[in-house]
């Protein structure tokens, strides 16, 4: 990602592209460093720790609520 920010009519522009169906994500690449791509390379298991390794600066407040919501995605949007 670059230091490069999109002007508002940039924004507009890609807004109305996707409005009118003319980006479609199934024909992008992912980038390599990705950390789930559309071949799966991370497991949940392995995303949570990501997360986790991540998240370890904050107050273990706040990473308990982070990982109680993720699991409620999870729960929510991976087929059983």
């Amino acid at each position: 990602m670059t230091g490069k920010r999109a002007t508002d009519k940039e924004l507009a522009q890609e807004a109305r592209a996707w409005e009118e169906g003319q980006l479609d994500p199934k024909n992008w690449q992912d980038a390599p460093e990705a950390l789930i791509n559309s071949e799966g390379r991370m497991k949940p298991h392995e995303i949570f720790a990501e997360l986790k390794k991540l998240l370890a600066g904050l107050p273990e407040r706040n990473q308990r609520r982070i990982f109680d919501l993720i699991e409620m995605l999870m729960r929510a949007h991976i087929p059983k």
